[in-house]
């Protein structure tokens, strides 16, 4: 097998604390992470010598900078493998949308050079590279649902997946999740606050498929100082709570929103109203990843 295409999936926070900031200058959270059926296309194949990325979305770096990049070169340097991959990104998850599409990209990179190459590599071994790739990183090599906790990194799956259709809407800018973070008020921490997730409440919604219930817990610790600086993501939380979203979230530390609906047709009424207004627009469903 010379050839690997493999599927990307992005994914949405049914809820975000920031527990607080630790001494190595990241922070402690509390998040469940939710694969969604929205996802970019990786295309891996054998090259003779060294690391070559395409990619369909002008604004990605396809040099060192990019996370696939630093993904292929740490599996080349763990298998002390003098051989060279050539990497098609089709992406179709915004970028800087909170969505996770880099990290995505990079767990599914791992996966798929460990696939094509026959690494043979255990899911421990991957999920150590993972850990230096980024803090999302390590949910994507399974995917699906789970809650994430320490810098993210520190995972418990989940069995159920909850079953749901969503809208994203994409406001047409990103926003840095780094420059998000340093923004944060030590009062926006739980440790300081009632900011905190409801995690069992969540647990136990997910695992009964009480959507009602799992959206009245949709909770973003990131959402007051998003919205302070950007009104334009509050106004879409807002509308689509309006066109009847059961609940609504930023997604991440922005810039997208998605908002749960019980049916597919309600999803795509809602969808129709925010083209219209000039946004970008996807009906997603839950998935394992």
């Amino acid at each position: 097998m010379n050839t690997l295409v493999l599927k990307s999936f992005a994914k949405i926070n049914l809820g975000i604390e920031i527990v607080g900031k630790r001494k190595d200058g990241y922070h402690n959270v509390r998040t469940i992470l939710q694969s969604i059926t929205l996802h970019d296309k990786i295309t891996l194949r054998k090259y003779s010598n060294g690391i070559r990325i395409r990619c369909t979305m002008p604004l990605v770096p396809t040099d060192e900078r990019n996370l696939v990049y630093k993904a292929a070169d740490i599996f080349f340097k763990k298998k002390k493998m003098n051989s060279g991959i050539k990497i098609a990104i089709r992406k179709n998850i915004p970028v800087g949308a909170g969505l996770g599409g880099g990290s995505s990209n990079a767990a599914a990179t791992l996966r798929g050079l460990n696939e094509l190459f026959n690494g043979g590599m255990a899911y421990r071994e991957l999920f150590q590279m993972s850990k230096k790739l980024g803090s999302d990183v390590p949910f994507f090599l399974k995917g699906g649902t789970a809650l994430a906790e320490g810098r993210g990194d520190k995972l418990s799956y989940i069995n159920c997946v909850p079953n749901f259709w969503a809208v994203i809407v994409f406001p047409g800018f990103s926003i840095s999740s780094l420059r998000t973070y340093e923004r944060l008020d030590p009062k926006e921490f739980s440790s300081n606050s009632k900011k905190v997730l409801k995690v069992e409440s969540l647990l136990n919604a997910i695992k009964r498929n009480n959507l009602e219930k799992l959206c009245k817990n949709l909770m973003n610790g990131f959402e007051d100082v998003i919205f302070k600086k950007h009104s334009e993501i509050k106004k879409i939380k807002e509308g689509l709570v309006s066109k009847r979203a059961i609940g609504a979230s930023l997604c991440g530390s922005g810039s997208s929103v998605f908002g749960v609906f019980k049916t597919k047709d309600q999803a795509e009424k809602t969808l129709l109203h925010f083209s219209d207004l000039g946004y970008s627009v996807w009906i997603v469903k839950s998935c394992k990843g």
